[in-house]
């Protein structure tokens, strides 16, 4: 098999595309908001559970990118999959960036319950005020509790566009 060697006048020549041109892509910061314990809501209308992050974007035409990690739960074992409704809000421009049902499994207990993990949403915020980040729960049942348990994170990465 014969081996060629470019070189010299055999160079490539060429242009980079913008969409690869060096600097985009990179990530200028991430911050974390954490929570530690339980928060219960039987109400059948969002609440916010105490978790957020906040970042201020350094340039306008930046994405935020968005993660949560925890678990949720619903108390009781009643028929029915999804009990919890979930939802990620920019709190600054009250867009919501993310909102479903979770799927339950159940566990040894009788509990159902399920890991929300490696969910990541985009948000561009065309702005460089600063944005916060909320979940929010909701029981989809009447009268049944829906709840996160601690600990639950948040994480807001800024990448350049």
């Amino acid at each position: 098999m014969a081996i060629t060697r470019l070189g010299g006048a055999n160079a490539i020549t060429g242009t980079i595309p913008t969409s690869v041109a060096p600097g985009k892509g990179k990530v200028l910061q991430v911050v974390q908001g954490s929570f530690g314990s339980d928060f219960t809501t039987s109400s059948t209308t969002l609440q916010d559970s105490g978790l957020s992050v906040s970042i201020t974007p350094t340039s306008t035409s930046n994405k935020i990118y968005v993660s949560f990690q925890g678990s949720a739960y619903k108390d009781n074992t009643s028929t029915g999959s999804s009990g919890v409704r979930g939802n990620i809000k920019n709190d600054t421009s009250s867009t919501n960036l993310w909102s479903s049902d979770v799927v339950f499994e159940e566990d040894r207990s009788g509990a159902k319950s399920v890991n929300w993990t490696g969910m990541t949403i985009t948000d561009t915020p065309n702005s460089t005020s600063q944005q916060t980040y909320k979940l929010l729960i909701r029981s989809n049942i009447s009268g049944q509790n829906a709840r996160i348990n601690g600990p639950c994170f948040m994480y807001a990465t800024e990448v350049e566009e």
